[in-house]
C-alpha cells in the first residue's frame, strides 16, 4: 500500500505543491515536501527502515548548509552509524552571545532495538526544529544559535534490521557470544562507567541484559565513547547527553547503578531541567499518566554500565545527562502504533526546547 502510494505520489508530482499532506482514511500518512527541486518525504506515521534512516540523514545534509552527515562507526555486521551534525552560526544579539565553539547537545535513539519509536521521534523532531529555524521561530534560532547538535537516530543497526526481517521485540546488539550459541549484547548495560558492580545488568550471555564480556566490548558502544575522545580531544564540551527510549514517560537523571549512593552535586539542576522537559511533553497532547522526571535508579530500576551514567561520569562528562523514556504508560509498550508517531515527535520537540531554554535561562 505504501509503495502504491508512493508511485502515485511521483506521477502526480507536478500536482503537489510543498506541504501536501496526503492522508489514508482520516490519518495522515505522510507530506510531500518539494524543495530545490528534489522529492523528499517526511514521514510521519510510518517506522522508517535502516536504509530510510541512512537516506534521511544523506536528505537533511543535502537540504540544510550548516547540516553535516558524520559516520560515528560500524556495527559487528559492518552497518554504517549514521549521525548529522547541526552547526548553524553562532548567536550574538546582545541578550544572547553564544561561545565558540558551541557546546555540544548528543542524542542517540535505536540502541534497544524494539524501540523503533525512538529513531522516528528524532528524526520528526529534529526536522521539525531546522524547518523552525529557517522560518525565523524565536525559540530554535536560540536553541541552534547556541549549542551544536549532534544526531544519531540509530545506534544499533544490526538489532533494528534483524527487528525488521526476523524478531520484531528483538532488544540486544547482534554480535555473538562465542562459545554460548547465543547472540547479542544489551548495549545499555556496556558502557564502561560503573560496568560490571553488582545488580543492573547480567552476566550471563543469553540473558536480555547481558552486560557484555567487558566494558565497550561491542562496535557500537566503543565507537559512541571514541566519538566523544575525539570531541574532547578537540575541546569540545558536551553540554547534554540524551539516550532516547521507550516505553515509560520518564526522564531519567543519574545515578542509575544504586538507589543507595549519594547524589551527585549536579542532581539539583539535572532534575529541574529534567523536570521542565517532563511538564513540556505531558502538556504538548496532554498524554495520560504524563511524564515524570527524576533519578534513574529511583524511579525505574538499578542499571549497571547506563548511558546516562556513561553520558555524565563517562568520557562526554555532561552535566545534563538523561535516559528519556518516551510514550506509552504500558497500553502499547514497544508496539506503538504508527498513527502516534506525529504525536511523540511532537512531544520530543517540545520536550527538547523546554529542556534547553531551561539551561539557557539558568546555566549558559
Amino acid at each position: 500500500m505504501r509503495n502504491l502510494i508512493l508511485f502515485l505520489a511521483f506521477v502526480l508530482r507536478p500536482c503537489l505543491g510543498s506541504g501536501t499532506e496526503i492522508y489514508r482514511g482520516n490519518q495522515l500518512w505522510f507530506v510531500f515536501v518539494n524543495t530545490d527541486n528534489d522529492l523528499k518525504w517526511l514521514l510521519s506515521e510510518e517506522e522508517q527502515s535502516m536504509g530510510e534512516i541512512q537516506q534521511w540523514l544523506r536528505d537533511m545534509a543535502d537540504e540544510y548548509t550548516f547540516v553535516h552527515k558524520f559516520t560515528l562507526g560500524y556495527t559487528f555486521e559492518n552497518r554504517e552509524i549514521g549521525g548529522i551534525e547541526i552547526a548553524a552560526p553562532a548567536l550574538n544579539d546582545g541578550e544572547f552571545q553564544a561561545t565558540v565553539p558551541k557546546p555540544i547537545v548528543y542524542f542517540e535513539g535505536g540502541i534497544h532495538a524494539r524501540e523503533w519509536i525512538t529513531p522516528t521521534t528524532i528524526m520528526y523532531f529534529t526536522r521539525e526544529l531546522l524547518d523552525a529555524y529557517e522560518n525565523g521561530e524565536d525559540n530554535a534560532r536560540k536553541i541552534l544559535g547556541i549549542f551544536d547538535l549532534h544526531i544519531v537516530p540509530s545506534l544499533n543497526g544490526d538489532g533494528y534490521a534483524f527487528t525488521w526481517e526476523h524478531e520484531r521485540l528483538w532488544r540486544k546488539s547482534r554480535q555473538p557470544n562465542i562459545g554460548f550459541g547465543c547472540v547479542g549484547t544489551d548495549l545499555n548495560r556496556n558502557f564502561g562507567s560503573f560496568w560490571g558492580r553488582p545488580g543492573g545488568a547480567s552476566r550471563w550471555p543469553c540473558s536480555g541484559l547481558f552486560r557484555g564480556f567487558a566494558p565497550f566490548d561491542n562496535n557500537e558502544t566503543k565507537a559512541v565513547d571514541d566519538y566523544f575522545k575525539t570531541l574532547k580531544a578537540q575541546r569540545r564540551k558536551i553540554k547534554v547527553f540524551i539516550d532516547w527510549h521507550n516505553w515509560g514517560q520518564m526522564i531519567l537523571a543519574p545515578w542509575s547503578y544504586a538507589v543507595t549512593d549519594k547524589l551527585p552535586a549536579e542532581s539539583e539542576d539535572q532534575l529541574a531541567a529534567g523536570e521542565a522537559m517532563a511538564e513540556a511533553m505531558t502538556a504538548t497532547n496532554f498524554i495520560p499518566e504524563g511524564f515524570k522526571a527524576g533519578v534513574s535508579a529511583q524511579l525505574l530500576y538499578e542499571m549497571t554500565g547506563s548511558s546516562n551514567d556513561y553520558g555524565f561520569a563517562g568520557t562526554p562528562e555532561a552535566k545534563y545527562s538523561y535516559v528519556v523514556e518516551l510514550r506509552d504508560s504500558g497500553h502499547f509498550e514497544f508496539l506503538i502504533p504508527p498513527d502516534q508517531i506525529r504525536l511523540s515527535g511532537e512531544e520530543g520537540y517540545d520536550g527538547v526546547v523546554a529542556l534547553l531554554d531551561w539551561i539557557i535561562n539558568n546555566d549558559y
